[in-house]
């Protein structure tokens, strides 16, 4: 069976640890492991929210539903997984907002391909716990891949894979204008998809894409979340570039931006 799989990944993680001592007790918190466990926490937090406000359309995880979705979070990272292209941008772009609006540096990657599913559970045995979460397939690859290939900034990469099924259902290049909503009755402002995006510069050939996910933020909005997010963890000279990455991305996705004339038309 076929899917789109997003993988997320919570940046910085693996220079924070390999700079602590390897008998490094984490039960005695520092006030920078502190800030690491609420990011974490943070991010946690994000996905749970996302699985309890799933679209009604969205149907439980069962084989042959077309709106099978998994979201599995292991230490400091995450794939989501649906059959639905629509929900999928939604739901993925969803998730980089919040992410960046709690101040989490994320990156991510989208792929697509087949996709099994086992079963998810945690076992006590004699010599200690097994946990497993069996699922696999070629959009899992695809979607770690395109996170994976060394490309910066808090944006999520494209896989080839997933770039025709996406563009058929949430069109390209087309970002939507910035404007307010007025908040629904939970609160929470209307959700829009991601949009695919052709990257202006990009040096892998499976990786052209990126899915923008500001949905109708304005960009300056957007930059100053990224700008706290910096002075909270504030870059070394290896990951400045995630910033400045991310900024030009941005200010691409706002050159890319319809007219409202052009919404309505």
């Amino acid at each position: 069976m076929h899917a789109y799989a997003g993988f997320f990944d919570m940046l910085g993680s693996s220079a924070y640890f390999e700079q602590l001592p390897d008998d490094h007790e984490f039960e005695n918190a520092s006030r920078v492991q502190r800030e690491y466990a609420d990011a974490r926490k943070d991010f946690r937090e994000v996905l749970e929210f996302s699985v309890e406000h799933l679209p009604a359309t969205e149907l439980p995880l069962t084989a042959g539903n077309s709106g099978v979705k998994l979201c599995a979070l292991f230490s400091d990272c995450a794939y989501v997984i649906s059959h639905d292209a629509v929900l999928f941008a939604h739901h993925v772009a969803g998730l980089m907002r919040n992410f960046i609006n709690r101040g989490i540096p994320v990156r991510g990657g989208v792929g697509f391909g087949n996709f099994g599913f086992d079963r998810t559970a945690t076992l006590s045995l004699p010599g200690g716990f097994l946990t497993e979460a069996l699922f696999f397939g070629s959009a899992i690859v695809r979607a770690h891949r395109a996170e994976a290939y060394g490309l910066k900034g808090f944006r999520i990469f494209v896989h080839s894979s997933a770039v025709a099924g996406l563009t058929q259902h949430i069109g390209e290049d087309r970002i939507f204008p910035a404007r307010k909503f007025e908040s629904e009755e939970d609160g929470r402002p209307t959700e829009l998809p991601g949009v695919v995006v052709r990257m202006r510069d990009h040096t892998h050939p499976q990786v052209a894409h990126e899915l923008c996910w500001i949905g109708h933020q304005t960009v300056d909005d957007c930059m100053g979340e990224v700008e706290r997010i910096k002075r909270a963890f504030p870059p070394d000279e290896r990951s400045e570039v995630h910033y400045l990455q991310t900024m030009e991305s941005l200010h691409h996705f706002d050159k890319l931006r319809m007219t409202e004339s052009q919404v309505t038309g």
